[in-house]
């Protein structure tokens, strides 16, 4: 017969048994590294935002002219900025182009920019958004459409569109538009600072309160849709009812589908001639 002492000892040594096993398993199992970095349970989403870059196989400005070699070189003004020595030049069959390459542009323009913003505003080319058309505003043939800036998402922002012939690096047309739909008194500020920037680059002997009166005839002309609304389609075949030109530049006004634009196209005289035969209005720029 066991003696109670004993009777009481073995159920504890069985108990401190258990105890000690579990313990055992539990110190069996493999704990996380400090060292190994805890990975977030969902990811923040990523927006990504590609631009089509520029075609690499865009040719270089020596191929560009039919008719005869084009001059794209620069002058000093009064101020010692580069001013573009502009004229203008038929690319392929009927269709005109300025003798300045994107490049010269942006360069320009960023010049007369800093001037006055103490900063630039056009980024390089490949930080457009591009699109390349069958045909365009002014052109029956394969076009590049660049614009910037790019729409993401958010109000409209007035943007400045360039054309060029597919196989050139020269512009056919310079676009500048305003979302008409609303009138918002910042985005009408933005637009007439692009538009008299453009002006200044292109029209580098015109004063500036010049220029300023003829971004706003300009304005209340594209405003009268009645008028200067030249009908859907492109081509070569578009006839701008009214015209503003000063040596090779020529400038018009348009509205159409809720946006109002101020275009500039390359002219020569006889381009002009023939607007005149179609009973276009002309307005010299003095």
């Amino acid at each position: 017969m066991l003696h109670f002492t004993q009777k009481i000892a073995i159920p504890v040594i069985i108990i401190a048994f258990i105890l000690v096993s579990q313990t055992g398993c539990r110190s069996s199992q493999v704990q996380p590294s400090q060292d190994q970095p805890q990975q977030p349970l969902l990811s923040p989403p990523h927006h990504v935002i590609t631009i089509t870059p520029r075609p690499a196989e865009t040719p270089s400005v020596q191929t560009t002219p039919t008719k005869q070699e084009l001059d794209i070189s620069t002058k000093e003004n009064r101020d010692g900025e580069q001013e573009l020595d502009i004229s203008a030049e038929e690319n392929r069959d009927g269709e005109l182009v300025f003798t300045i390459a994107v490049d010269d542009l942006i360069t320009a323009y960023n010049e007369t920019y800093t001037t006055d913003q103490e900063k630039s505003y056009l980024p390089d080319l490949t930080q457009w958004e591009y699109i390349s058309y069958a045909e365009a505003p002014h052109s029956d043939y394969e076009t590049d459409c660049y614009s910037y800036p790019i729409e993401l998402s958010g109000p409209y922002i007035p943007s400045i569109t360039l054309y060029v012939p597919s196989d050139s690096d020269f512009i056919q047309e310079i676009a500048l538009d305003l979302d008409h739909h609303g009138y918002q008194e910042w985005a009408y500020e933005l637009f007439e600072e692009k538009c008299l920037h453009i002006l200044k680059t292109l029209l580098p002997d015109c004063g500036e309160g010049q220029l300023t009166k003829l971004f706003q005839q300009l304005y209340t002309l594209a405003e009268r849709s009645d008028i200067c609304y030249f009908g859907s389609g492109l081509g070569a075949q578009i006839t701008p009812p009214i015209l503003f030109w000063h040596e090779s530049v020529g400038i018009y006004p348009c509205y159409a589908g809720g946006m109002l634009y101020i275009n500039i196209i390359p002219v020569t005289q006889e381009y002009l001639n023939a607007l005149t035969a179609k009973g276009s209005e002309l307005h010299e720029i003095p």
